[in-house]
C-alpha cells in the first residue's frame, strides 16, 4: 500500500464458484445489457442474461451447478 492512500478496489469480474453453484460478476456502468455465453447455453446470446438490480453497473448472474 503507498503512503496516504487506500488500498486499490477489487475489480468485480469474471465467475467465482460458490455454494450451489457459479456466480458471474461483469462491472461495466455504461451496459445496457449483458448476458453470459458459452458452451454450457449453447453459445446462445440470450440464454442467460446478466442483472443489475440496483443499478450500480456490477451485473451478475447465479449459474446453479
Amino acid at each position: 500500500m503507498g503512503c496516504g492512500g487506500p488500498p486499490p478496489a477489487t475489480p468485480a469480474a469474471g465467475p467465482q464458484l460458490v455454494e450451489g453453484g457459479v456466480l458471474f460478476r461483469y462491472r461495466n456502468p455504461d451496459a445496457k445489457k449483458v448476458c453470459v455465453v458459452g458452451d454450457f447455453n449453447d453459445w446462445s446470446p440470450t440464454a442467460d442474461p446478466m442483472a443489475d438490480d440496483n443499478s450500480d453497473g456490477e451485473w451478475t448472474l447465479f449459474y446453479p451447478l
